[in-house]
């Protein structure tokens, strides 16, 4: 990628039907069962939880990014399946809605294992899987708002067969040409699959501005990361996320993300 793409020059060449512009405030409503979502390890939502931390860091990282490439389409991938990139895509899309001065929209693109709704306690009655399938025209159809912060989602529900026959060049671009013009200037934070699992996150990310890595720090194996690095070339990655990863005492980065020294400081 030469440069930042901004959804408005996406695919600016290509026709589009033209769509009223989604009311954030018209939106259908998630309400969050707070305490359901700390167990889960959704932390974000509550900026006085303490495990909220590690996401606010990686917040100021990141919007620091943006703001010197005016990025605005972010995809978070991973190498291989279970290495926890929907948790980091939830946590984070909460994260920066906390601040963001306008709202944060969170799309599901995930779509052989759908979880960002399932992630939220809400069910999905029309995802994105069915505008990507031309069943519904108008995103705004799929879009919530979760109550308490600023984030909208666009959810899906998993689909069966291949899904590279609903992810293609041409309902991609319906997709982002609409995104531009429903939501214009919004962060737009992609769940994508896996980039070893399918070809779906390649054929997503060259229309992205930027992607993140999550790499587990349990399970992912080195020659996963290297492969899945050169299969997303050349495309920009801004920053790899070492999920689940446990550093020693000796460790001089010692973020130390869940150590009790912080606790008194959140508690306050």
């Amino acid at each position: 990628m030469n440069g930042p793409v901004t959804p408005q020059t996406c695919f600016e060449q290509a026709s589009v039907d033209p769509v009223s512009p989604m009311v954030i405030d018209q939106l259908p409503v998630i309400d969050l069962d707070l305490a359901s979502m700390r167990e889960k390890g959704f932390v974000t939502f509550d900026g006085t939880d303490q495990r909220s931390r590690p996401f606010k860091l990686l917040r100021a990282k990141l919007l620091r990014e943006l703001a010197e490439t005016n990025a605005q389409l972010i995809g978070i991938t991973s190498p291989a399946p279970a290495a926890g990139k929907s948790f980091i895509s939830t946590n984070l899309a909460a994260s920066i809605a906390q601040v963001h001065p306008r709202p944060v929209v969170l799309v599901d693109l995930d779509l052989k294992r759908a979880t960002v709704a399932k992630n939220l306690g809400h069910t999905v009655s029309n995802g994105v899987e069915e505008f990507l399938q031309g069943k519904i025209t108008n995103l705004a159809e799929t879009s919530k708002r979760v109550n308490g912060v600023d984030l909208i989602v666009i959810p899906a529900r998993s689909v069966e067969g291949d899904s590279a026959e609903v992810i293609n060049n041409q309902s991609l671009e319906k997709l982002f040409q609409q995104l531009a013009m429903l939501v214009p200037d919004h962060l737009v934070i992609f769940d994508l699959p896996p980039i070893l699992a399918n070809d779906d996150a390649i054929s997503i990310i060259k229309h992205l501005d930027a992607y993140m890595m999550v790499i587990d720090g349990m399970s992912s194996k080195r020659q996963q990361v290297i492969t899945a690095f050169d299969f997303a070339r050349p495309d920009k990655c801004i920053g790899t996320i070492f999920n689940r990863y446990r550093g020693s005492i000796l460790d001089q980065s010692g973020y130390g993300y869940f150590g009790n020294e912080y606790t008194g400081y959140y508690s306050k």
